[in-house]
Parts: structure tokens; sequence; C-alpha cells
């Protein structure tokens, strides 16, 4: 049974989305648009929804639900505040609500590259070692907006990193580019 996190978007006011766990995708998405008895009851008015992204292959559902979790609250969650460049930890808190404000396409899908490039779902753990993902996509066009992001990151970092004036020999770049676990699928 796979563990999923997705991300739906609805088509009647494109201003809504919202984040979910599953071990099905498809059923859960036909629950959301009422074609199926069990959506949550916060995405009736805004029906129809449609999928934008999901990541799937947690090991448990505990691990699918702290992805879940962390994914909405990017200020609350340790994990992901921890992930942020900065030295102290008002700047990555600061950072970490710039992040869950941005209720756009864009901002969740940064969200997402923070979580599977800089938490426990990344390269340096041994969650990765023994755990692939997938990171699937509803069309390209979707998966084109996530490659402009780490295409983003990695401006931001080369430009740090030739920065004659910056001393800070402690930032932290957010990675550039998906771990070797990570699979792009686009459906």
């Amino acid at each position: 049974m796979p563990h999923c996190s997705y991300l739906i978007q609805s088509l009647s006011d494109c201003n809504h989305f919202y984040i979910g766990y599953t071990t099905c995708v498809q059923r859960r998405l036909q629950q959301h648009n009422g074609e199926l008895s069990g959506g949550a009851h916060e995405t009736k008015k805004h029906r129809p929804w449609a999928l934008i992204c999901y990541v799937s292959g947690f090991t448990s559902e505990i691990i699918g639900l702290q992805f879940e979790w962390a994914f909405q609250h990017p200020k609350r969650s340790k994990a992901f505040r921890d992930a942020l460049p900065g030295r102290m930890a008002i700047t990555r808190e600061l950072t970490a609500a710039t992040f869950e404000r941005d209720k756009t396409v864009v901002g969740y899908l940064r969200r997402i590259v923070i979580l599977l490039c800089e938490t426990k779902f990344g390269n340096n753990s041994s969650l990765a070692e023994s755990n692939s993902l997938d990171l699937h996509f509803s069309n390209h066009e979707i998966h084109g907006v996530f490659i402009q992001i780490l295409e983003k990151f990695k401006r931001e970092h080369e430009r740090h990193a030739n920065d004659s004036d910056d001393s800070d020999a402690d930032r932290k770049a957010i990675c550039t580019e998906l771990p070797s676990h990570i699979n792009v699928i686009i459906d």
C-alpha cells in the first residue's frame, strides 16, 4: 500500500489548495470531487479539484503524515525550519513563515523542494538510503515550473558562492537538484 502526500487545486477558485495524505490518490481525488463519499469537508465548497502533484513511496503511514504536516505547516515544522539557510533560528523561522504565506502553485512546489532535498527525506539520512520516493506531476507544465524553481535556487546558490563580500561561511544553500533516490514521473 503506497503512502502518499498530495496537493490539489480548486478549478472553481484557483486560489484554493489542499494538501492531504492517502494511500490511493485517484480514489481520494474522486472523494474530494464528490464522486465518492468521504472527501474532506473543507474541500466541498471549492469543487471541482485537480491534482497538481503528489509524493509516494513513504515506508509508513507515520512518515507520510509527517511529510504532509510539514508540507502544510512550514513555520511550525522544526524539520522544515532547520532545513532553511541561516545561522539564527529567528531567521529560519521568518523564512519558513514566508514559505507558509505563499499560497500559489510556485509556493507549494518550493516547499516540496525543501522537504525533499533538505529534510530527513533528503540525501543525508538513513531514510533516503533505504527508501525510494516518486514525485508525480499532473502534467508537463507543472513539472516545468518545478524545474524553474530548482534552477532559481541554483542561480541564487551560485550568486552567493561568488559574492566576495559574503563572509558568512556557515551559509547553507538550498539544494539545486533532487536527490538520486527521488524519481520524477509525469502522469
